[in-house]
Order: structure tokens, then C-alpha cells, then sequence
């Protein structure tokens, strides 16, 4: 007899899940990497642009994020489908959510917990701004009004106005960019990444950097950057990653600088 057919819903939930894998595998195993440019700056590394943009692109305010409206609130389980993840938009197909953590349809977590700066840093936030210690080992400067938040292992920072999204995630051995190359094959072959436009995946100082676009399942087209960096002590490596609605991307772009220039890994 001819088996039945499989649900169209069934095997993009399975295939959401692969491509969530895999993701997961790309924190786990990048290589050490991009240095953080600036590692020991000497003053305040730019003007926060955490205010949305005159047409407030993503968001919105409230308990929306880059997907625009979703489900109620919880922190995220993980990559792939949870509570917290996007769904398919009201009548329209099942999608895939993206592939990448701290991705959700709404604003998760509490304000940043304030930390202070490492003995000896000379790196001055802007005003407004809080140094956060993590659980993890790592320091890193993100605005005070930001939400924190785990998406599995991966350490979530989003602004609740414009939904930007800063995460860090711990790497491993493997090659960045072979893994990287990996995800999104997966990725675009699964659907994870409708209406996908690669802008960068290149090696960069002996480590690999991911820039690109996809269409979010409630309409939203959003833009994002996986960037690998390498402790100072040269004997590990982390996963920055940075999101934002793609009308938002220059606006965000300082924010984005100071995070990534006060990234600082455990020693």
C-alpha cells in the first residue's frame, strides 16, 4: 500500500528543529576567531542609537518584538519551536522559525541586571548604559533599559522599544566557517530563511562572520550577524550575535559597536 502522505506542518516543525540544531552545533564549535577590535579602548566608543528611528520600525513598544505580535510571554526553551517562538502568520502557511537564538515575537525577560567593570577597565560606556556581569564568565555593556533573558545556553540582551537583539553564546573547536556554511545550507534548504540575501559569510582574522536578511512569519524583514571573537588569553572563543529589523540595521549600528568593543570573556 502507498504510506500516507506527511503533513505539511509536521515536516516543517522537523525541519525548524534540524536547522535549530545545528545552530546550537555553530555556538558549540566555532573556532577561536575576529579578535574584538578595540579590546582595551581608552574612552567611550560611540553615542548610544537606542532611541527607535523616526518611522519606529520594529516593535512597536509594549510586548511586541522584531516578529511583530506573539504569543504571551516566558523565555525561550531554546532554538526552534517553543512557546515563546513565532508560529505561522493567521491564515497563511506553516514557516519555520529563523534558525538563530533570542529570536521571538515579543519582548522577554527582566531589565538588565547592573554589574560592575572588571579591576582595571578603562572602557567608558555612554550615559544610560550598565557593565553586566554574567553567569557565563563574560563582561559586556548593554543600555539599562534593556530586557536579559537565556535562550537555552545562549544569553539573550533586547531593547523593548525597537526589539535589537544582542546574544552571547560560547564556541568550540570546529571551523567557524565551514559551520557557519553549514547552518545556512541547512537553513536555506529547510525554508528556515524565506526570502534570504546573504550580504557577508567570509573568514576574517582566522575566524568567520555571518550577515544576512530573511522575511520573519509575521511580515517584519529582519537582518542579522553572527560574529565569532576570541578571548584575550587567545585560549577560547564566543559567538556575538546581533538582530534587528533591517530598516533599523544603520540606525543600530552604534549600539551594536560599544556591545561588541566591551565584550569581554573570561580570562
Amino acid at each position: 500500500p502507498v504510506p500516507p502522505a506527511r503533513a505539511p506542518g509536521r515536516t516543517a516543525r522537523r525541519a525548524a528543529l534540524v536547522v535549530a540544531a545545528l545552530l546550537v552545533a555553530a555556538a558549540a564549535g566555532v573556532s577561536t576567531g575576529l579578535a574584538v577590535t578595540g579590546d582595551e579602548p581608552t574612552g567611550t566608543a560611540g553615542r548610544s542609537t537606542t532611541a527607535p528611528p523616526p518611522d519606529h520600525p520594529p516593535g512597536g513598544g509594549g510586548q511586541d518584538g522584531p516578529f511583530g505580535p506573539g504569543p504571551g510571554p516566558g523565555p525561550g526553551a531554546g532554538p526552534g519551536p517553543g512557546p515563546d517562538r513565532p508560529g505561522p502568520p493567521p491564515g497563511g502557511r506553516e514557516v519555520p522559525p529563523p534558525p538563530f537564538p533570542c529570536v521571538r515575537p515579543h519582548i522577554a525577560g527582566a531589565p538588565v541586571p547592573a554589574g560592575s567593570p572588571a579591576p582595571g577597565e578603562r572602557f567608558r560606556p555612554p550615559d544610560g548604559w550598565v557593565w553586566h556581569a554574567d553567569t557565563a564568565g563574560f563582561r559586556v555593556s548593554v543600555p539599562a533599559r534593556w530586557h536579559y533573558s537565556r535562550d537555552g545556553s545562549v544569553a539573550c540582551f533586547q531593547d523593548p522599544t525597537t526589539g535589537r537583539t544582542f546574544s552571547v553564546a560560547e564556541g568550540g573547536a570546529a571551523d567557524p566557517l565551514a559551520r557557519l556554511r553549514a547552518v545556512r545550507d541547512a537553513a536555506s534548504g529547510y525554508g528556515a530563511l524565506p526570502g534570504y540575501d546573504e550580504v557577508r559569510l567570509a573568514a576574517s582574522d582566522g575566524g568567520g562572520e555571518w550577515e544576512c536578511r530573511w522575511n520573519a512569519p509575521y511580515g517584519a524583514r529582519l537582518h542579522a550577524r553572527q560574529q565569532v571573537v576570541g578571548t584575550r588569553a587567545g585560549n577560547g572563543r564566543w559567538m556575538l550575535g546581533w538582530i534587528t529589523d533591517d530598516r533599523d540595521w544603520a540606525a543600530a549600528g552604534a549600539d551594536w559597536t560599544i556591545m561588541r568593543d566591551s565584550f569581554r570573556s573570561p580570562r
